[in-house]
């Protein structure tokens, strides 16, 4: 029985350590959208090759 309050016990001061910190993660969806615009523009596009060879700009 001593485990199972033991365990309980880990976990409520585990999630309450969550709780004082969760204010560290409140802005994460801004630097996500922030870090998905820099690779957006930083990464090298592919040409897209001409798949006909007919004498049309297509």
């Amino acid at each position: 029985m001593y485990e199972y309050e033991f365990m309980a016990e880990m976990r409520k001061k585990e999630i309450e350590k969550w709780a004082r910190e969760a204010w560290k993660y409140q802005d994460i969806h801004k630097r996500s959208y922030l870090k998905s615009l820099f690779t957006r523009f930083s990464k090298e596009k592919a040409i897209p090759t001409k798949e006909c060879n007919c004498a049309c700009v297509c």
